[in-house]
């Protein structure tokens, strides 16, 4: 009778202990998995903010860049060229101002149903001064894009591609003109027509894309 109940005693106290080993198992393997779960946790939060940092960065980047809308009127000799905001003081910001009024040697106008911009200044309004004038050529260098404008064939070089723009290029007084159809697919801008005011919007994209080029 006696080695009965040490034999059940004996088997109660193995099974408690092997009871208490399983439950330790679980409770350390649980301990493991929400450890594994932070530590992914906080790599992911690093990861997104890294993300976060850098996009926030790049848009920085593009609006202190990125040249402000520029606006031309038809028949008159003045422009309002849009400041970039990264090159210019801090005074222009303390007075409200956003844009440098320069005077044309030709106006805009429209012919034949279409407006007509001169390319100099429309370069200035997408904030490229690299602008070289030899003979019949009129050569603009953006960062390392150039675009050929030949007055005498009539033809827009650019990255190695030949536009044939024919009625879409008048010269004035040796001032060229490009329609504003071909304006917008040549430097990649937005515009705005309000009765005879033309507004060029440059793309923060457009930034971004030369950021990375």
């Amino acid at each position: 009778m006696d080695k009965n109940i040490d034999r059940h005693e004996s088997i109660l106290v193995i099974d408690r202990r092997g009871l208490e080993s399983e439950i330790c198992e679980n409770v350390n393997r649980h301990e493991i998995n929400r450890y594994v779960s932070y530590l992914i946790i906080d790599k992911v939060i690093a990861i997104l903010g890294m993300l976060i940092l850098f996009v926030a960065f790049l848009h920085i980047t593009a609006f202190v860049n990125t040249p402000l809308p520029s606006q031309f009127c038809l028949n008159s000799h003045i422009a309002e060229i849009g400041i970039i905001p990264g090159e210019q003081p801090i005074d222009y910001y303390l007075y409200g101002k956003v844009a440098e009024k320069v005077y044309l040697p030709e106006a805009p106008f429209i012919k034949n149903g279409k407006m007509y911009l001169p390319v100099q200044y429309v370069a200035f309004a997408n904030g490229i001064k690299n602008i070289i004038t030899s003979g019949d050529r009129v050569i603009i260098i953006d960062n390392n894009q150039k675009i050929t404008i030949d007055c005498r064939y009539k033809e827009v070089i650019c990255n190695r591609s030949k536009i044939n723009v024919q009625n879409s290029l008048i010269i004035l007084n040796k001032n060229v003109f490009l329609s504003l159809d071909v304006i917008k697919k040549l430097f990649a801008v937005e515009t705005k027509i309000n009765k005879n005011k033309i507004t060029i919007i440059v793309p923060k994209s457009k930034i971004f894309v030369q950021s990375f080029t």
